[in-house]
């Protein structure tokens, strides 16, 4: 089977949910702090219509995970994110307004309160979680540098609100789940280096052997495509931007 297919999607969380326990939203996983289980979040960075299509995925499962979608680009279609909300899962903000801002603090947290309000007129948005902005010298989660995530009505920040030692974090960032040099920015600080893994085939086989009682998964539906000239064409873009991030990597 192909990795990075709805397909093999499918199979990986079915072994998931298995092997560790039951997927959980952010807002879930931050009230509960859960002794097992799996922590699911999706950024959806563009491709709603693949967003959807996993949703409706896990929706199908009984499973209940988390959407953070941009405000800006290709990833903004209200229809998809009331469709995502209306399944049960939960919707959040994937914000990068410190890189939008250009750096003025001021300014990115003025665009995150009409961005939040934006997205709150089609979903509740309890959490959020910042986009990396991998091309841009502003880490966006710096904005929290000023400014309280509480005054916003917030809940937890996905990257600074949730306890992530001792638990495995992986990320499918640079089409591999063991995150390397292509990976800039999906970092959580309480989150412990991450196993050399490359396919998901060998995180179940590193989850088999590990046994570990609870773990945090980031997927980005764009990565996740059944199409084969889909699948191809983004194959084709992940190779391309991960030459760029190891460029990026070795000037910062």
């Amino acid at each position: 089977m192909r990795d990075f297919t709805l397909e093999q999607y499918a199979v990986l969380v079915d072994f998931l949910r298995g092997q560790v326990g039951p997927l959980c939203s952010v807002l879930q996983w931050n009230r509960n702090r859960p002794e097992c289980g799996v922590l699911v979040r999706h950024d959806v960075d563009r491709k709603p219509a693949n967003a959807l299509a996993m949703a409706r995925l896990e929706a199908a499962r009984g499973m209940f995970t988390t959407y953070y979608f941009r405000v800006v680009g290709s990833a903004w279609d209200e229809d998809v994110i009331r469709k995502v909300a209306a399944l049960g899962h939960e919707v959040g903000y994937h914000y990068e307004d410190l890189t939008l801002a250009r750096g003025d603090f001021g300014r990115a947290h003025e665009l995150f309160s009409g961005h939040l309000a934006r997205l709150r007129r089609l979903a509740p948005v309890l959490t959020v979680t910042m986009h990396g902005s991998p091309l841009s010298p502003h880490n966006n989660i710096d904005m929290w540098n000023q400014g309280h995530r509480a005054d916003y009505g917030l809940e937890a920040d996905a990257f600074l609100d949730v306890d992530y030692a001792g638990m495995p974090y992986f990320t499918d960032t640079g089409r591999s789940w063991g995150g390397g040099a292509a990976n800039l920015r999906d970092k959580p600080a309480s989150a412990g280096a991450p196993p050399q893994i490359r396919t998901s085939a060998e995180l179940m086989a590193y989850v088999t052997g590990a046994r570990p009682v609870r773990l945090a998964l980031s997927a980005h539906p764009e990565r996740w495509a059944n199409d084969p000239i889909d699948w191809c064409a983004q194959l084709a873009k992940d190779t391309g931007i991960n030459a760029v991030k190891r460029v990026l990597r070795a000037v910062r």
